[in-house]
Parts: structure tokens; C-alpha cells; sequence
């Protein structure tokens, strides 16, 4: 049920737990599949935002935490696996050589960032700053 993207699968370990002991109430279900729905939902908002301008997708953080290299269980790369799956649309990680559509998948990290002018900025946590050579779309309400 769960896709299978690296890292993702390992998490049904609790679910499967919770399922096995008689728990009733599988907290871990439902927080797997509220963290499936927001990815789907960010990955429609993607789809809105290429239609929109069409530029290319960037995906910045690819990793699982800020400043690792671990990709199990990355929030980024379950998005991406709906952007492939359901919209069918390539994209990079962590490239900022061209103007484009970049998702900021790391709270903090990239707020000092300079990215191509003209570009979108894709950001769910709210929090990059306005600069007038961007369109910053914020995801969700301020």
C-alpha cells in the first residue's frame, strides 16, 4: 500500500506493530497517510506552478535532515515519486544553475540562498523572505 520509495516502507514496522498487539487506534497509519496526502498535495501544487510558468522542477534537500546525505525515509524524495508518478514530470535535486521552479523541502537552509532571477520559490514553511527578482509562492496559509 505504502510506495515504494526508499526509506518509506521501512516505517510500516510500527503499523504492522500496532496492527499485530491490538493497539485499535494505529496513530502510525494515520500519520503515514496524512504524510502522503500533504506530499500529494504539494506535488498537485508543483503541477499548478509548471503549468503556470514552465520552467523545470528543483527539488532542494534531497536528504532525509539538513547537512546528511541519508535519502531513507527523505520527505523530498516522497514528492518527488508523486511528481514522476502522477504528473509524469522530470526534475533535479539540489540545482540552482537555472531559472526554475524550486520546492524548499529544509526549513531554514535556504533562506540566504540566491537562486536565478526570475525564478519561483516553492516554500511550505513560509518563512523566505520577499525579494523582487523571485516570485515566492508560500504553501499553505501565513
Amino acid at each position: 500500500r505504502y510506495p515504494l520509495v526508499t526509506g518509506v516502507q521501512t516505517c510500516a514496522l510500527p503499523i504492522y506493530l500496532a496492527k499485530s498487539l491490538d493497539l485499535g487506534y494505529d496513530l502510525f497509519d494515520s500519520i503515514m497517510k496524512s504524510r502522503e496526502e500533504q506530499a500529494k498535495n504539494i506535488a498537485k501544487k508543483i503541477s499548478e506552478l509548471k503549468t503556470k510558468y514552465s520552467l523545470p522542477i528543483v527539488i532542494m534537500g534531497e536528504s532525509y535532515k539538513p547537512e546528511t546525505n541519508l535519502t531513507d525515509g527523505s520527505y523530498s524524495k516522497l514528492i518527488s515519486y508523486y511528481l514522476k508518478q502522477i504528473y509524469n514530470y522530470d526534475f533535479k535535486f539540489d540545482d540552482i544553475n537555472e531559472k526554475s521552479i524550486f520546492l524548499l523541502c529544509h526549513r531554514y537552509n535556504f533562506n540566504n540562498t540566491v537562486f536565478p532571477s526570475g525564478s519561483v520559490i516553492l516554500d511550505p514553511w513560509r518563512e523566505f523572505p520577499y525579494n523582487s527578482n523571485y516570485e515566492v509562492v508560500y504553501y499553505g496559509k501565513k
